[in-house]
C-alpha cells in the first residue's frame, strides 16, 4: 500500500510541476499549447521526456519504443498488484 501511495505523491508533483509551467505565464518554463500541438505535447510528455529521464537516471540507452514496451510492462505490473 506505501508504494501506491508513493506513485501517487510523485504523479501530484509531476502533474503540478507541468501543469503551473503550461497555465502560469509568469512560470520561468512557460509555454502554450494550441490545439494543434497536442498531439505533439501528449508525445513528448508520454514517451520523450520519460525515455530522456529514464537513461539519465540509468545506464541504459533505450529508444522510445523500448521505452514504452518498458512502460507497458510498468501499467502491467501495477494494474495486477493486490494490494
Amino acid at each position: 500500500m506505501e508504494n501506491s501511495k508513493t506513485i501517487i505523491q510523485y504523479a501530484q508533483n509531476i502533474s503540478k510541476a507541468l501543469l503551473d509551467a503550461i497555465s502560469d505565464e509568469d512560470h520561468s518554463n512557460h509555454f502554450k499549447l494550441d490545439d494543434e500541438e497536442l498531439t505533439e505535447f501528449f508525445h513528448a510528455l508520454a514517451t520523450v521526456a520519460p525515455t530522456e529521464i529514464y537513461n539519465y537516471l540509468t545506464d541504459d540507452n533505450k529508444n522510445h519504443l523500448e521505452f514504452n514496451h518498458l512502460a507497458n510492462q510498468l501499467c502491467f505490473q501495477f494494474m495486477n498488484k493486490k494490494d
